[in-house]
């Protein structure tokens, strides 16, 4: 019920845009003296009409548009439109250029009202991740990971732009013929200490989209708070018996800071277990890989240890079958050396940079572990570590000091001394506000509980993108997609569904009708050199659904829609193009200039082409509008 009046809300506020746009011809028109035969609300046939001071008022079925029908704009027997002296053309230039130009500026005052009412009442609730200039995740593969800039940084300048939000940068990477170039800080977590960094990147295709079209340079998801709000846990998910409480932020699980849902799940999916190793006098955390036994290369005397400790423990099944790690260790977990495994591409290689000859091993996943056959045993199974961090407040806080609060979250130097504890002190389970969660061992995705109809779809998910990587002929693009669909379908879950923290949004009415002209203009920008494609604009039916949308989030977010489209109905209008409030315009001033009339037959051959493309791109935006629905529906 709540999506139907939502729609018609959407529908209504498009058609009121419209309306009031023409109502500024029609005033205008009726100041100067022109005779106005029709004011219409929609197009195509009218379900009411009526007629009022000698003008036919109607509303069509086609609510998404109108137009007011001044005499004289067309050609009345053997008259040129000129010699109709109340009519549009038989008015001089200049009052044409006001009746033309009085549509578009009503938008344009209609979107300053709006955004000042916006303005006034305290702004918009937005997500953090919506406003946000920290990164959070970067394609390790890509240049930008290689010159050290990693997740939790921030980014301060997109060439040569002041960043706004993640939208800039994927337009940057999307309509750079060349390179972007991109200026921010690295950010200390533990000091707060930020030093500034410069570099101009080349873009390159999206490793995680199908085709070349997406491109990126390597920022692939904006920063987001995880906070628990409360929702009850299911009993079989791997979160239940955490610990977990109302309001708790997760920080860092696992080794690592946690900057966004897309670090999370790239965190936990990791066939790696946490060792806390004992090296001299020093204590420290490391990740090594998970492997099975079968792809080590072990001589006979360590298949008969690793047979020993198997039935030490009490393990069953095939040896080949278990898991561990790719070193040699003593009865004691002392590590020898490293081992040569096979990895994922059939080759044999050794682990690098992890541990050294005589480490030993005091814990595996926060549990202690004296003997190599309690190693064996407490490796089978990965158990995940968790840190929290607990928000004093969920209320929103303002969008000019968002990132500032975001780093306090991580605790500072409280974040290093209690991860020092893990598997050594098992008492010390909270330091400051930060708390160390009970082990959680990940689900795969698709093997998580759930019901048969979020079964059936995300089944139907996978088999649809099976279905597209057949059709994919280029092998780098293959390769691309078809690593989606196996993160999709391996990727590891916690059972849980995470907030990010709200963001009072408030700039002024300018900076608003700013930030949208810049919009505009890389749009126009990206169009003319064919760097953004037309299939991603929207037509009437997604501006009807992205309207829809807004409603359901709050009165502020719907009007600043309204706002934004009235403000883009009045620029577009305004642009010289003949069937457009612009071309008017244009006609106006080449009559004022070259004191020579237009003929009806000459202003046809203008009007018409355009008209027909317009119509056509109409259909064609629809199109691929409807096209979006389906798919999302689907």
């Amino acid at each position: 019920m709540l999506t139907l009046i939502y729609f018609i809300l959407a529908a209504l506020g498009l058609s009121f845009l419209v309306f009031i746009h023409e109502m500024g011809h029609y005033v205008m028109a009726r100041r100067v003296g022109m005779r106005v035969e029709v004011f219409s609300i929609g197009f195509g046939k009218a379900f009411v009409s009526w007629e009022h001071k000698g003008v036919k008022w109607q509303v069509c079925y086609l609510l998404f548009g109108g137009y007011v029908k001044i005499a004289g704009m067309e050609k009345e027997g053997n008259k040129e439109p000129h010699e109709i002296k109340d009519g549009f053309f038989g008015r001089s230039p200049l009052d044409r250029i006001k009746v033309a130009i009085m549509g578009p500026l009503v938008n344009i005052i209609f979107t300053l009202l709006i955004f000042s009412v916006i303005y006034i009442s305290g702004g918009r609730e937005q997500e953090f991740h919506q406003q946000t200039n920290l990164i959070g995740y970067i394609d390790p593969s890509s240049e930008l990971f290689e010159k050290g800039v990693r997740a939790g940084d921030s980014i301060r300048e997109i060439d040569g732009h002041a960043y706004n939000n993640f939208m800039d940068i994927n337009y940057s990477a999307v309509s750079s013929q060349e390179t972007v170039d991109i200026t921010g800080n690295r950010i200390n977590y533990t000091t707060g200490e930020q030093t500034p960094y410069s570099f101009t990147l080349k873009p390159y295709p999206n490793p995680y989209m199908a085709g070349d079209e997406f491109k990126t340079v390597g920022v692939l998801a904006p920063a987001n708070y995880l906070i628990y709000a409360g929702y009850p846990i299911p009993e079989h998910a791997p979160m239940a018996n955490s610990g977990i409480e109302k309001g708790d932020r997760i920080v860092w699980v696992d080794g690592e800071r946690i900057f966004s849902l897309v670090g999370l799940q790239k965190v936990i999916k990791r066939p790696e277990s946490l060792l806390t190793i004992k090296r001299g006098d020093k204590q420290f955390l490391q990740r090594v890989p998970r492997l099975k036994v079968g792809d080590l290369r072990l001589n006979r005397e360590q298949i008969g240890e690793f047979d020993d400790w198997k039935h030490e423990i009490g393990l069953k099944g095939d040896l080949k079958e278990l898991t561990f790690i790719p070193y040699a260790i003593t009865a004691h977990c002392v590590i020898e050396g490293p081992l040569t495994y096979l990895d994922n591409d059939s080759r044999h290689q050794t682990v690098e940079g992890s541990l050294q000859s005589g480490d030993r091993i005091l814990a595996v996943d926060g549990q202690e572990v004296v003997s190599a056959f309690q190693l064996l045993g407490k490796i089978q199974q990965r158990k995940v570590q968790i840190i929290v961090s607990k928000d004093s407040s969920m209320a929103p806080f303002s969008w000019r000091v968002q990132d500032k609060r975001f780093e306090e979250g991580f605790g500072g130097e409280d974040l290093q001394k209690l991860v020092a504890t893990i598997g050594v002190d098992q008492d010390v389970r909270a330091i400051g506000s930060l708390r160390l969660l009970n082990p959680v061992t990940p689900i795969e995705h698709m093997k998580f509980p759930r019901s048969k109809n979020r079964q059936a779809m995300e089944e139907g998910v996978v088999s649809k993108a099976r279905e597209k990587l057949d059709e994919i002929k280029d092998p780098k693009e293959r390769a691309a997609f078809e690593k989606r669909i196996q993160e999709y379908v391996s990727g590891g879950s916690l059972g849980i569904a995470f907030a990010d923290h709200a963001v009072n949004y408030n700039p002024s009415p300018l900076q608003m009708c700013e930030d949208i002209l810049l919009q505009m203009k890389r749009t126009f920008t990206g169009l003319f050199t064919g760097q953004l494609k037309p299939k991603w604009l929207s037509g009437p039916v997604g501006i009807v659904t992205i309207m829809h949308h807004s409603w359901s989030l709050g009165l502020n977010e719907a009007l600043y829609w309204m706002g934004l489209i009235s403000l883009n109905l009045g620029i577009l209008n305004l642009l010289p193009i003949p069937v457009l409030d612009g071309g008017h315009i244009s006609f106006a001033i080449y009559e004022m200039i070259s004191r020579r009339r237009i003929k009806a037959s000459a202003m046809e051959k203008m009007v018409i082409p355009f008209v027909v493309l317009l119509m056509l791109f109409l259909v064609y935006v629809t199109f691929q509008d409807v096209s979006r629905l389906i798919t999302f529906f689907k």
